[in-house]
């Protein structure tokens, strides 16, 4: 039995928490042709424009408290810092669909000159490189900064740009996710929801939608800096603010970001707020940044160190070791180094010609 014409049309239930606003009228056609965004105003416009039928995205949306199968494969990776990250891969059909929103609807949109990450034809150099060689650096951490994109907010986001609540909903169910328990009973396994839904590391929107959530928060606090002379820069979860002329002390520059961030729904985390003055050592994106911007030598060490491994113990003995190519890995390291100080790759070329 299939479902009614109206049901598929315009779907008055999607999940417990997310069906508030399951309206499929209203919204500003003029908006999105202005924006240069696809005009769409049913469920089954949705379904149209994504290139399945409007019962593959109502599988593919509906929000189940606990569920048999998960639209993500899940894993973690370690961090920089220590600790793990949790990534969320979307599978197949949600990632084809995650891909056709950032195409079609997120990358027409502007994105202010503050946001530094996940810019096409833009680097961890390029942040680093605004905040070289200035007398006072500041780094400020956001706490939790994908899950405090939260889906009311990304919902309320595809709103503002036109689209009516209904339409506004399925997007964000397709760019965000819950954060699951794997349970199993009696031999059957399920996936059970433990947290707010929210930007999942991983999904391929989630950068997109950082960067254009945060542009409120990006405009004051680059307002903030042009009024007492400070450089600013986000670069995903990391705030910068360097300065040549420490009139206003850092300490009043970290309590006003503080209260913007709060004020914005974000929260700095204060164990990795970082006041660095010259001469001291001043990282940016985990680049020097003292006089141009170059890596540490910490980071050249743990490079060179690996190159040795892989020439001494063999490329397939360490390649077992890690879990991974260690050929690729040498030939990521090389790239990442290249791109920092190209003279430093060229002669690490020289000594390692397997690269």
């Amino acid at each position: 039995m299939t479902a009614p014409t109206y049901r598929l049309e315009a779907p008055t239930y999607l999940g417990r928490r997310v069906s508030s606003r399951l309206q499929f009228e209203g919204g500003e056609r003029e908006k999105l042709i202005q924006r240069r965004i696809p005009v769409l105003s049913t469920f089954t416009e949705v379904a149209e424009a994504l290139e399945v039928s409007p019962s593959e995205l109502m599988w593919l949306v509906f929000e189940r408290g606990a569920e048999g199968s998960s639209h993500y494969a899940r894993f973690e990776i370690p961090k920089r810092a220590g600790g793990e990250r949790l990534i969320s891969a979307p599978k197949p059909l949600l990632r084809a669909a995650q891909q056709w929103v950032r195409v079609n609807v997120l990358s027409p949109l502007p994105v202010g000159s503050s946001a530094a990450a996940f810019r096409p034809g833009k680097s961890i150099v390029d942040n680093a490189r605004r905040h070289s060689g200035k007398a006072c650096v500041i780094r400020l951490d956001l706490k939790s900064f994908f899950e405090s994109v939260t889906f009311p907010r990304i919902r309320g986001f595809f709103e503002s740009l036109g689209y009516n609540p209904g339409v506004a909903t399925v997007l964000a169910l397709i760019c965000t996710d819950a954060p699951r328990a794997r349970v199993t009973l009696d031999g059957e396994t399920n996936y059970v929801i433990i947290g707010e839904r929210s930007l999942p590391q991983g999904g391929c929107t989630s950068p997109d939608l950082c960067n254009l959530v945060t542009a409120r928060l990006d405009a004051r606090l680059e307002g903030l800096g042009r009024k007492f002379g400070y450089e600013y820069s986000r670069y995903a979860d990391d705030l910068v603010f360097s300065t040549d002329n420490e009139e206003t002390p850092a300490s009043m520059i970290v309590s006003a970001v503080k209260r913007i961030c709060k004020d914005e729904g974000f929260e700095v985390n204060n164990q990795k707020t970082k006041t660095m003055r010259t001469p001291n050592r001043q990282l940016v994106t985990g680049l020097l940044v003292n006089e141009g911007v170059r890596l540490t030598r910490k980071d050249l060490r743990r490079i060179r160190a690996f190159l040795h491994r892989c020439e001494t113990r063999g490329v397939d003995a360490v390649s077992a070791e890690i879990g991974k190519d260690a050929a690729a890995v040498a030939k990521g390291y090389f790239a990442y180094i290249f791109m920092v100080s190209p003279g430093v790759a060229l002669k690490l070329a020289e000594q390692h010609a397997w690269i």
